[in-house]
């Protein structure tokens, strides 16, 4: 079985069940913490600063001291911490962490930017932090150790920005200080973990980290060679074979192309599978599969419709996470934007499967898939009947862009021999 991973509520590849304990640590040294519980197929990962509550408190409503606290919380916030500026403090109790800043704007500057500490470990070792980038940025610093009571922060940092006419020097010198004092922060959290701070960054680190780690795999199955009965109960789909890229030759001129990009509307369309037994006389099999939707042309498609057809007609009962339309608001996904998921084509979609021998799917919400980019029709499930010794049960899959007039076939089929 595998288990889907998300970073802030968007897929971002599969592992197999079985990877999720090794994965968890791995998760845990590049800052992430994870949600899953057993029975799960989704396992979700959270930045390191996601929800962390961290208070910057300001007395002095100068100029300096509001542009410093911005740059702070902009960079704090695009993190995921939850950053509130306040002028008074409050109860530390439940609070990540609590800075005070003072910011004095002198008509000349000899003294170092101070660091007031408490005698805690915790607030030490956050001044010997923002020490180090301090120093790292050319900004002369100094600890003192103060004793601190229940409200009083973490941290005091008092820091002087001499008056100046060149307004670009002073502008990037609390650029420069906002900059020392985040990635201090940054490194606090770290807290021994050298690679903790790739889950601030805005791309997914795991895909080159993990050869195969990928948010569509290779497709699999092949439209002429059919899937025999298992054996031992769980069978999956064959994978094909890897193509061997040609390369141009070294010696002939590279061309250019004049002519304005054609536009195309394309895209693969693939099962991916797994047929298990289930011990029962009339329908020994259930097959769990996902429908991949990969846009291979120039130009974004926009809500696709799919129709499995099963044959013999009668052979398959669809299941899985699919809502019948009357059902969509109530017990839908909730998104951003509403909804999301797949639903049944038709009110009235189980007489029209049987009518007509077909599944129709659509998409909940409105659904685009840009040029490079795929879509899933995942976790569905076929309930597959009993057949006659030497038939064979097949489920092909077609996918319809109707305001595009495009219409695709899958690449594979599903096929299960008795």
């Amino acid at each position: 079985m595998n288990v889907s991973i998300y970073r802030e509520g968007e897929k971002i590849g599969s592992l197999p069940y079985t990877s999720l304990p090794a994965f968890r640590l791995l998760c845990e040294q590049t800052g992430y913490r994870t949600d899953w519980k057993p029975g799960q197929t989704t396992f979700h990962l959270i930045k390191e600063l996601q929800g962390r509550e961290i208070l910057i408190l300001h007395k002095q409503p100068n100029q300096e001291a509001r542009t410093l606290m911005e740059k702070i919380r902009l960079f704090l916030m695009d993190w995921g911490a939850d950053v509130k500026i306040l002028e008074d403090p409050v109860p530390r109790k439940g609070k990540e962490l609590m800075i005070e800043c003072t910011v004095d704007v002198p008509d000349s500057v000899d003294s170092p930017f101070l660091i007031d500490s408490g005698p805690g470990a915790k607030s030490r070792r956050l001044a010997k932090a923002v020490r180090r980038e301090l120093k790292e940025n050319g900004i002369p610093s100094r600890i003192r150790e103060q004793s601190l009571s229940h409200r009083s922060p973490d941290l005091h940092l008092h820091g002087f920005f001499p008056s100046s006419d060149d307004e670009g020097k002073h502008r990037d010198q609390l650029e420069k200080t906002a900059f020392s004092l985040v990635t201090a922060i940054l490194r606090f959290f770290r807290n021994k973990r050298p690679l903790a701070s790739l889950s601030c960054l805005p791309f997914d680190p795991f895909s080159s980290l993990i050869p195969g780690f990928e948010g569509v795999p290779v497709k699999t199955g092949d439209d002429d060679q059919d899937k025999k009965t298992p054996q031992s109960g769980v069978t999956n789909s064959k994978e094909t074979e890897p193509v061997e890229a040609v390369q141009p030759s070294s010696t002939e001129p590279a061309r250019v192309d004049t002519h304005p990009a054609k536009k195309e509307l394309l895209a693969e369309v693939f099962f991916d599978y797994t047929l298990i037994s289930t011990g029962e006389a009339e329908r020994p099999f259930v097959v769990l599969g996902n429908l991949y939707i990969k846009n291979t042309g120039t130009e974004t498609l926009h809500n696709p419709m799919i129709c499995l057809h099963p044959t013999p007609r009668d052979s398959v009962r669809l299941g899985g996470q699919i809502l019948p339309p009357n059902l969509v608001e109530t017990l839908g996904v909730q998104g951003s934007e509403g909804p999301k998921g797949w639903r049944y084509l038709e009110e009235d979609w189980f007489r029209k499967a049987r009518e007509r021998g077909e599944y129709w799917i659509c998409p909940i919400h409105a659904l685009g898939i840009a040029p490079g980019t795929s879509e899933t029709f995942e976790r569905f499930q076929l309930s597959v009947s009993k057949q006659e010794q030497g038939q064979t049960v097949s489920i092909e899959g077609v996918v319809y862009f109707q305001q595009q007039d495009l219409k695709l076939p899958s690449n594979n089929r599903i096929s299960i021999s008795f």
